[in-house]
């Protein structure tokens, strides 16, 4: 039961449990540890995938202190056919397990992350408001592991190391724009403090991209120095210059290589309830030169509520100019809450192909009684691909309710509707209603 359409993604941040660093620079507090479980059971009615059970188990475990970090978090769904037989089926299981531990001079940071679940149920980005949308058949698997240090963090020189390694591998697609890829990266970044207002910085950043879509090994160096400035108490200003390669090299040996100066400017000023912002970048990617320019503003309303918002432009090498934009607000009432979002940028797909993404929707949440409460949110999406005709859009509503039968269990009720399209292919809709037992709870080991 891995139809087109399932809805079913637990995902959470990642890590691996490391053993104990000796040594001062990594003395640990002893911290109690905290558990959560959470559990639902109920019946799901599609008019796309019929009539099938779903359970939905997910564990969290973390230990914090103040100088160390355990998060480690797994779950799964199961899909339980009723006809013809018991068949129960594992979908979108995640695990992830993450470890940091820090003092006042250094920091150290290691997370893992596995996650398998069926393609059109998540977008391509981690960042939810700027990821690719992907409408196929078929499971997409994706794996990694990274690690970053950060030391000398109140001294005249320090920096910071990071490296990672990701894998993303699809099966049963019929998109040929979906190809494995297996990426390498790594970065270095040191500070040295020249006056207490002006600090010297240098970078640089390694990536390798293996595709074997187009058999394609991407690789990209980056090198810059810059200088960060602190003009006041609440002003601050960054710039940097440096120079891109990246290097495309086929699976019979010939290479295309795209390269230049790259440069970056950040202003930005805190403000008494917010900050404002403004970015100037140039950079060089496979596809060529992009700039990016946008203002940003950030503040909290005397009613608590929380404004965000950026307005920029976009230019490549081709000439083409498309606008971005984000803005975000939400809201707490004494009975209610609410948020609503707009959000367009510039991404690129497993294949280098670069995308304008759009997504705007709304949540609201509204407590009925001390043990009921209800839930309404609207979301579209859309993906326009620079040069082909390869777009997609999906557009969702969704209606719940919950009421609290004891104080760790609930009984819930959620009802969504989706139409997706997809250039080249007919319009697909599915309607889903969702009734079941839900609980969760936590306590100490």
């Amino acid at each position: 039961m891995t139809g087109k359409g399932k809805k079913c993604l637990w995902s959470g941040p990642a890590a691996v449990v490391l053993t104990a660093l000796s040594g001062p620079a990594f003395a640990q507090d002893s911290g109690g540890l905290n558990a959560n479980l959470s559990f639902s059971q109920g019946l799901v009615s599609s008019s796309e995938d019929g009539t099938y059970g779903q359970t939905n188990l997910g564990f969290t475990l973390s230990n914090v202190t103040p100088v160390q970090d355990l998060q480690f978090e797994i779950s799964t769904g199961l899909e339980e056919q009723l006809s013809g037989g018991f068949d129960a089926e594992i979908v979108d299981p995640a695990l992830s397990l993450s470890y940091g531990i820090e003092n006042r001079q250094s920091a150290l940071d290691i997370s893992a992350k596995y996650a398998r679940s069926d393609v059109d149920s998540f977008t391509e980005s981690d960042d939810p408001l700027s990821s690719v949308l992907v409408l196929d058949t078929g499971t997409r698997e994706s794996s990694g592991v990274s690690l970053g240090y950060t030391f000398g963090r109140e001294k005249l020189f320090g920096g910071a190391f990071s490296t990672s390694y990701n894998t993303t591998s699809y099966s049963g697609t019929t998109d040929t724009d979906l190809v494995d890829v297996e990426r390498i990266g790594a970065g270095l970044d040191l500070r040295f403090e020249i006056t207490p207002r002006i600090a010297a910085t240098l970078g640089y950043n390694f990536s390798d991209t293996n595709r074997t879509g187009d058999g394609l090994d991407v690789r990209s160096t980056d090198v810059q120095a810059g200088v960060d400035l602190t003009v006041s108490e609440t002003l601050n200003a960054a710039v940097s210059v440096g120079f891109d390669t990246v290097t495309s090299t086929d699976s019979t040996g010939a290479t295309e290589q795209e390269d230049g100066f790259v440069f970056a400017f950040n202003l930005s000023q805190d403000r008494p309830n917010g900050a404002l912002s403004f970015n100037l970048n140039s950079t060089v990617t496979e596809t060529g030169r992009r700039s990016d320019v946008s203002v940003a503003n950030t503040f909290e309303t005397r009613k608590g509520g929380e404004f965000s918002g950026s307005v920029g432009l976009t230019v490549d090498d081709n000439g083409n100019t498309n606008p971005l934009y984000a803005v975000s607000f939400s809201e707490s009432l004494r009975r209610s809450s609410y948020s609503v979002y707009l959000n367009q940028n510039i991404t690129s797909n497993d294949l280098g192909e670069d995308a304008l993404n759009t997504r705007v929707g709304a949540d609201y949440t509204h407590v009925l009684t001390a043990t009921t409460e209800f839930q309404t949110g609207l979301d579209y999406q859309a993906t326009d691909y620079q040069g082909n005709s390869d777009d997609t859009s999906r557009f969702d509503i969704s209606l719940g309710i919950s009421h609290e039968l004891t104080q760790d269990w609930s009984v819930s009720s959620r009802y969504t509707y989706s139409v997706e399209n997809e250039d080249g292919q007919a319009r697909d809709t599915d309607s889903r209603l969702f009734v079941g037992l839900e609980t969760n709870f936590g306590w100490r080991p």
